[in-house]
């Protein structure tokens, strides 16, 4: 990522290089009561290789955005569908609303 952000900023100096990451470098702690929500600011704590890898490409990227002024946004990105997915993320909630609605037989949600 660093040399992709690198050869970016060299090519086009006004570009903006999005960043896939992982809601992984959170806490796996954080939000397990269901009263937390993530944001931008939460404590990271990588638990696994893959965590940490994309949160060192991170911060490897502010580095680069501060030396040559690319603008940078990592985006942490959350598991989309798991049977242990937490009911307020959104597509867990989306699911809970249809089958609520299908049972309900309502027409729109």
């Amino acid at each position: 990522a660093y040399e992709m952000a690198y050869l970016v900023s060299s090519l086009k100096p006004n570009a903006h290089f999005i960043f896939p990451s992982t809601g992984l470098v959170y806490s796996p702690d954080l939000g397990s009561d269901k009263t937390q929500s993530f944001s931008e600011i939460s404590p990271v704590d990588p638990k696994s290789l893959y965590a940490l890898t994309k949160y060192l490409a991170e911060e490897a990227l502010k580095n680069i955005s501060q030396r040559r002024g690319l603008s940078v946004t990592a985006l942490r990105i959350f598991t989309h569908v798991h049977k242990s997915q937490r009911p307020d993320f959104f597509l867990a909630s989306v699911y809970s609303q249809l089958k609520n609605a299908e049972e309900e037989k309502k027409t729109h949600i």
